[in-house]
């Protein structure tokens, strides 16, 4: 209900009315609609239009390839959405993992326990387990 207010306020006229404005004229769909109004989330705006009633004033409901990703790329607490440069490349944090062979639920534990320190994140561990000795069987006796 927030964002309806913040949104009647700034514009001067009923939040149906604005819906109405980007689904008929605009023709957007409901997921660039959300966006477009402030919705961190897609999915509550699209609850709402279908609440409402307003889902048939859209044409399109699927996603377009781009907003998919731009949704995807920004969604809150998700690890994916991380993006920083190491040794020069910037990519996500699956994404350096990926590249350099850790596994990615290795890096996301790693980045919750100590958020921000990549030297952490990204250290490659090699544990020294003690060797072993295979004696032949004429040693034993």
């Amino acid at each position: 209900m927030k964002i309806i207010q913040e949104v009647e306020r700034d514009t001067g006229q009923p939040f149906e009315e604005i819906v109405n404005l980007y689904a008929k004229e605009l023709q957007v769909t409901m997921h660039e609609a959300a966006l477009l109004l402030g919705y961190s989330s897609h999915s509550a705006f699209i609850r709402l239009c279908r609440k409402r009633g307003w889902d048939k004033w859209f044409a399109g409901n699927k996603p377009r390839k781009a907003e998919r990703v731009y949704s995807r790329k920004h969604s809150m607490g998700s690890p994916s959405a991380i993006y920083l440069e190491l040794d020069g490349i910037t990519d996500t944090l699956a994404g350096h993992a990926r590249r350099l062979g850790i596994p990615k639920d290795t890096v996301y534990g790693r980045q919750a326990r100590r958020p921000g320190d990549f030297e952490y994140v990204f250290r490659k561990v090699k544990h020294n387990a003690p060797q072993r000795v295979c004696k032949p069987a004429a040693w034993t006796k």
